[in-house]
Protein backbone atom coordinates (compact mmCIF):
# COMPACT_ATOMS: atom_id res chain seq x y z
CA UNK A 1 0.00 0.00 0.00
CA UNK A 2 2.77 2.54 0.88
CA UNK A 3 4.51 1.56 -2.36
CA UNK A 4 1.29 2.41 -4.61
CA UNK A 5 0.62 5.36 -2.32
CA UNK A 6 4.19 6.49 -3.49
CA UNK A 7 3.73 5.95 -6.56
CA UNK A 8 0.92 8.22 -7.17
CA UNK A 9 2.47 11.18 -5.61
CA UNK A 10 5.50 11.01 -7.92
CA UNK A 11 2.94 10.50 -11.41
CA UNK A 12 0.78 13.66 -10.03
CA UNK A 13 4.59 15.50 -9.34
CA UNK A 14 5.98 14.69 -12.16
CA UNK A 15 3.27 14.46 -14.93
CA UNK A 16 1.92 17.69 -13.55
CA UNK A 17 5.35 19.54 -13.84
CA UNK A 18 5.27 18.27 -17.37
CA UNK A 19 1.66 19.27 -18.93
CA UNK A 20 2.53 22.49 -17.06
CA UNK A 21 5.22 23.22 -18.64
CA UNK A 22 3.52 22.13 -22.76
CA UNK A 23 -0.04 24.52 -21.25
CA UNK A 24 -1.49 21.11 -20.54
CA UNK A 25 -2.93 21.48 -17.50
CA UNK A 26 -4.86 24.58 -15.73
CA UNK A 27 -5.05 22.90 -12.26
CA UNK A 28 -0.87 22.72 -12.04
CA UNK A 29 -0.29 26.32 -12.91
CA UNK A 30 -1.55 27.97 -9.86
CA UNK A 31 1.58 28.89 -7.48
CA UNK A 32 -0.29 27.62 -4.28
CA UNK A 33 -1.79 24.44 -5.25
CA UNK A 34 -1.34 21.68 -3.05
CA UNK A 35 -2.68 18.25 -3.78
CA UNK A 36 -2.84 15.09 -0.94
CA UNK A 37 -2.94 11.61 -1.37
CA UNK A 38 -2.77 10.94 2.53
CA UNK A 39 -6.40 10.14 2.92
CA UNK A 40 -7.43 8.62 -0.17
CA UNK A 41 -7.99 4.28 -0.03
CA UNK A 42 -6.43 2.34 -2.26
CA UNK A 43 -8.98 2.25 -4.99
CA UNK A 44 -8.69 6.34 -5.11
CA UNK A 45 -4.56 5.68 -5.10
CA UNK A 46 -4.79 3.51 -8.30
CA UNK A 47 -6.94 5.61 -9.95
CA UNK A 48 -5.15 8.76 -9.72
CA UNK A 49 -2.36 6.66 -10.78
CA UNK A 50 -4.38 5.71 -14.01
CA UNK A 51 -5.62 9.31 -14.48
CA UNK A 52 -2.19 10.88 -14.42
CA UNK A 53 -0.79 7.81 -16.94
CA UNK A 54 -3.64 8.84 -19.22
CA UNK A 55 -2.55 12.47 -19.12
CA UNK A 56 0.72 11.53 -20.11
CA UNK A 57 0.28 11.73 -23.71
CA UNK A 58 2.50 14.45 -25.05
CA UNK A 59 5.51 14.66 -22.87
CA UNK A 60 7.56 12.25 -24.58
CA UNK A 61 11.36 12.72 -24.89
CA UNK A 62 11.00 15.38 -21.95
CA UNK A 63 13.64 15.33 -19.36
CA UNK A 64 12.62 15.62 -15.18
CA UNK A 65 15.26 16.07 -12.56
CA UNK A 66 14.05 13.74 -9.62
CA UNK A 67 15.95 15.09 -6.71
CA UNK A 68 15.22 13.69 -3.40
CA UNK A 69 16.20 15.17 0.00
CA UNK A 70 19.38 12.01 0.35
CA UNK A 71 20.44 9.59 -1.70
CA UNK A 72 21.17 6.32 -0.33
CA UNK A 73 17.87 6.36 2.03
CA UNK A 74 15.12 3.46 1.31
CA UNK A 75 12.58 5.86 1.34
CA UNK A 76 13.84 7.36 -1.61
CA UNK A 77 15.74 4.41 -3.64
CA UNK A 78 11.83 3.40 -3.33
CA UNK A 79 10.63 6.34 -5.38
CA UNK A 80 13.02 6.72 -7.66
CA UNK A 81 12.39 2.68 -8.32
CA UNK A 82 8.73 4.00 -8.45
CA UNK A 83 9.58 7.25 -10.77
CA UNK A 84 11.58 5.23 -13.31
CA UNK A 85 9.18 3.07 -13.45
CA UNK A 86 6.89 5.61 -14.94
CA UNK A 87 9.22 7.25 -17.17
CA UNK A 88 9.79 4.13 -19.14
CA UNK A 89 5.73 3.97 -19.84
CA UNK A 90 5.88 7.79 -21.20
CA UNK A 91 8.80 7.75 -23.11
CA UNK A 92 10.74 10.38 -20.91
CA UNK A 93 14.06 10.56 -18.82
CA UNK A 94 13.90 10.86 -15.09
CA UNK A 95 17.32 11.88 -13.77
CA UNK A 96 17.68 10.82 -10.40
CA UNK A 97 19.96 13.39 -8.90
CA UNK A 98 20.87 13.82 -5.37
CA UNK A 99 23.44 13.60 -2.11
CA UNK A 100 23.85 11.31 0.08
CA UNK A 101 24.58 14.33 2.88
CA UNK A 102 20.87 15.75 3.02
CA UNK A 103 22.55 19.27 3.78
CA UNK A 104 21.08 22.66 1.52
CA UNK A 105 24.38 23.80 0.49
CA UNK A 106 24.45 19.81 -1.45
CA UNK A 107 20.57 20.22 -2.24
CA UNK A 108 21.42 23.61 -4.32
CA UNK A 109 24.38 22.18 -5.85
CA UNK A 110 22.31 19.21 -7.07
CA UNK A 111 19.22 21.89 -8.85
CA UNK A 112 22.34 24.29 -10.37
CA UNK A 113 23.46 21.02 -11.88
CA UNK A 114 20.17 20.30 -13.12
CA UNK A 115 19.18 23.69 -14.51
CA UNK A 116 22.86 23.49 -16.05
CA UNK A 117 21.71 20.12 -17.88
CA UNK A 118 18.72 21.59 -19.67
CA UNK A 119 16.21 19.80 -17.85
CA UNK A 120 12.55 20.66 -18.57
CA UNK A 121 11.02 20.04 -15.16
CA UNK A 122 12.24 19.72 -11.33
CA UNK A 123 10.65 17.23 -8.99
CA UNK A 124 12.26 17.71 -5.67
CA UNK A 125 11.90 16.90 -1.74
CA UNK A 126 13.16 19.80 -0.14
CA UNK A 127 15.54 19.90 2.92
CA UNK A 128 15.10 23.48 3.64
CA UNK A 129 12.86 25.41 1.53
CA UNK A 130 14.06 28.91 2.36
CA UNK A 131 17.59 27.51 1.44
CA UNK A 132 16.45 26.09 -1.87
CA UNK A 133 14.80 29.22 -2.49
CA UNK A 134 16.85 31.29 -4.75
CA UNK A 135 18.67 28.38 -6.73
CA UNK A 136 14.71 27.23 -7.40
CA UNK A 137 13.97 30.91 -8.47
CA UNK A 138 16.63 30.44 -11.05
CA UNK A 139 15.65 26.94 -12.11
CA UNK A 140 11.72 29.07 -12.78
CA UNK A 141 13.45 31.86 -14.66
CA UNK A 142 15.12 29.48 -16.85
CA UNK A 143 11.83 28.19 -17.72
CA UNK A 144 12.06 24.85 -16.01
CA UNK A 145 8.72 24.16 -14.10
CA UNK A 146 9.24 22.87 -10.59
CA UNK A 147 6.82 20.89 -8.77
CA UNK A 148 7.50 19.64 -4.89
CA UNK A 149 6.67 16.17 -3.06
CA UNK A 150 7.17 15.16 0.26
CA UNK A 151 8.74 18.36 1.97
CA UNK A 152 7.92 21.82 0.37
CA UNK A 153 9.45 24.69 -1.46
CA UNK A 154 8.25 27.85 -0.78
CA UNK A 155 4.85 28.23 -2.26
CA UNK A 156 6.19 30.91 -5.33
CA UNK A 157 9.09 28.34 -5.88
CA UNK A 158 7.16 25.74 -7.65
CA UNK A 159 3.97 25.12 -9.31
CA UNK A 160 2.58 22.62 -7.17
CA UNK A 161 2.84 20.49 -3.92
CA UNK A 162 1.80 16.78 -3.97
CA UNK A 163 1.80 15.55 -0.49
CA UNK A 164 1.58 12.21 1.32
CA UNK A 165 -1.17 13.46 3.65
CA UNK A 166 -1.73 16.68 5.68
CA UNK A 167 -0.01 17.74 8.76
CA UNK A 168 -2.94 16.61 10.66
CA UNK A 169 -3.44 13.30 9.47
CA UNK A 170 -0.19 12.02 9.54
CA UNK A 171 0.59 14.02 13.00
CA UNK A 172 -2.53 11.81 14.02
CA UNK A 173 -1.23 8.87 12.50
CA UNK A 174 2.15 8.89 14.42
CA UNK A 175 -0.04 9.16 17.36
CA UNK A 176 -1.63 6.11 17.07
CA UNK A 177 1.25 4.31 15.79
CA UNK A 178 3.05 5.07 19.27
CA UNK A 179 -0.05 3.86 21.02
CA UNK A 180 -0.50 0.66 20.36
CA UNK A 181 3.34 0.18 20.07
CA UNK A 182 3.00 1.20 24.13
CA UNK A 183 -0.25 -1.30 24.54
CA UNK A 184 1.71 -3.97 22.71
CA UNK A 185 4.41 -3.62 25.20
CA UNK A 186 1.68 -3.72 27.85
CA UNK A 187 1.76 -0.06 28.97
CA UNK A 188 -1.42 1.91 29.51
CA UNK A 189 -1.05 4.97 27.33
CA UNK A 190 -3.83 6.92 29.12
CA UNK A 191 -2.42 6.55 32.36
CA UNK A 192 1.13 5.80 32.39
CA UNK A 193 4.16 8.08 32.74
CA UNK A 194 5.36 8.33 29.08
CA UNK A 195 8.25 9.29 28.24
CA UNK A 196 9.09 9.98 23.93
CA UNK A 197 11.08 12.18 21.68
CA UNK A 198 11.55 13.04 18.32
CA UNK A 199 13.60 11.68 15.72
CA UNK A 200 13.25 12.87 12.10
CA UNK A 201 15.78 14.11 9.23
CA UNK A 202 16.52 17.95 9.88
CA UNK A 203 15.52 20.54 11.29
CA UNK A 204 14.38 22.60 8.33
CA UNK A 205 12.42 20.12 6.16
CA UNK A 206 8.96 21.65 6.01
CA UNK A 207 6.73 17.96 6.14
CA UNK A 208 8.13 16.21 9.47
CA UNK A 209 8.04 19.38 11.31
CA UNK A 210 4.50 19.65 10.84
CA UNK A 211 4.04 16.08 11.62
CA UNK A 212 5.57 17.15 14.98
CA UNK A 213 3.82 20.03 15.67
CA UNK A 214 0.44 18.33 14.78
CA UNK A 215 1.37 15.39 16.55
CA UNK A 216 2.55 17.40 19.81
CA UNK A 217 -0.89 19.15 20.18
CA UNK A 218 -2.53 15.39 19.89
CA UNK A 219 -0.73 14.35 22.86
CA UNK A 220 -0.83 17.48 24.96
CA UNK A 221 -5.11 17.30 24.50
CA UNK A 222 -5.23 13.46 24.95
CA UNK A 223 -1.89 12.00 26.56
CA UNK A 224 -1.02 15.05 29.53
CA UNK A 225 0.89 12.40 31.29
CA UNK A 226 3.19 12.03 28.09
CA UNK A 227 6.87 14.11 28.81
CA UNK A 228 9.06 14.95 25.45
CA UNK A 229 12.12 14.40 26.53
CA UNK A 230 14.01 15.42 23.93
CA UNK A 231 12.45 16.67 20.98
CA UNK A 232 14.07 16.73 17.28
CA UNK A 233 17.10 14.43 17.00
CA UNK A 234 18.04 14.24 13.76
CA UNK A 235 19.22 11.76 11.61
CA UNK A 236 22.80 12.04 13.05
CA UNK A 237 24.58 8.15 12.28
CA UNK A 238 27.99 8.77 12.88
CA UNK A 239 29.30 7.51 16.36
CA UNK A 240 28.49 10.45 18.71
CA UNK A 241 25.03 10.53 16.90
CA UNK A 242 24.05 7.28 17.93
CA UNK A 243 25.46 7.52 21.45
CA UNK A 244 23.55 10.57 21.87
CA UNK A 245 20.60 8.78 21.70
CA UNK A 246 21.13 5.67 23.17
CA UNK A 247 21.40 7.60 26.29
CA UNK A 248 18.12 9.78 25.54
CA UNK A 249 15.32 7.95 28.43
CA UNK A 250 12.28 7.04 26.47
CA UNK A 251 9.24 4.93 26.06
CA UNK A 252 9.27 5.91 22.13
CA UNK A 253 10.51 7.15 19.59
CA UNK A 254 8.66 9.06 17.00
CA UNK A 255 10.60 8.42 13.64
CA UNK A 256 10.62 10.04 10.12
Amino acid sequence: MKKKILSALLVGAMVSSLLAGCGGSDSASTSDNSTSAGSSDAQTTEQGSSDATAEASGIEGKTVAFIPKLTGNAFFEVANDGAQEYAEKWGITVDYMGSSNAAVADQVSVINQAISSGVDAICISTVDAAGVSDALQEAKDAGIMVTTWDSDANSDDRTLMVSQGTPEVLGQMLVDMAVDGLKERGKDPENDEIKYCWHYSQATVTDQNSWQVEGEKIIAEKYPNWTNVYSRVWHDFTSEGIARRVKVPHDIVYGG
